[in-house]
């Protein structure tokens, strides 16, 4: 049985109450609400499919941000993030937002000059690739 229908709200009123909500807090109240009992990422590597919780996605976001921490990371600076739709790119964004960074993606298949061009433009502290 899921926590919702233990507080007795309806699909509308969870909804209205995360209008306000940014990504990582979103995140949280999932893990809150569903734990190891959902699976929130699930992605295939070599034929197999791997999952993930929403209680693992938050840890690993957790560890992401402070390991962003950990290297000197201060809030308002901005992250590259160069990497395929993997579970390990939502990590990254949504790590980084956690500590009040501000993330860019672009894209694996941008040419050396269109990277250089977009990280010298946002000042990239950090690039994720």
């Amino acid at each position: 049985m899921e926590k919702k229908a233990k507080r007795g709200q309806s699909d509308q009123e969870i909804l209205s109450s995360l209008i306000q909500c940014t990504l990582p807090q979103l995140l949280f109240r999932q893990a809150e609400r569903f734990g190891n009992e959902r699976v929130a990422i699930r992605e295939k590597a070599y034929g197999i499919w791997e999952t993930h919780s929403w209680e693992e996605y938050l840890r690993h976001v957790k560890h992401t941000g402070l390991g962003f921490i950990s290297l000197g990371f201060r809030r308002g600076e901005n992250i590259a993030i160069v990497m395929d739709n993997h579970s390990e790119w939502l990590f990254s964004e949504i790590g980084g937002q956690a500590v009040g960074g501000v993330t860019l993606n672009l894209f694996t298949s941008a040419v050396t000059n269109e990277l250089s061009s977009a990280l010298n433009r946002i000042e990239a502290v950090y690039v994720i690739a």
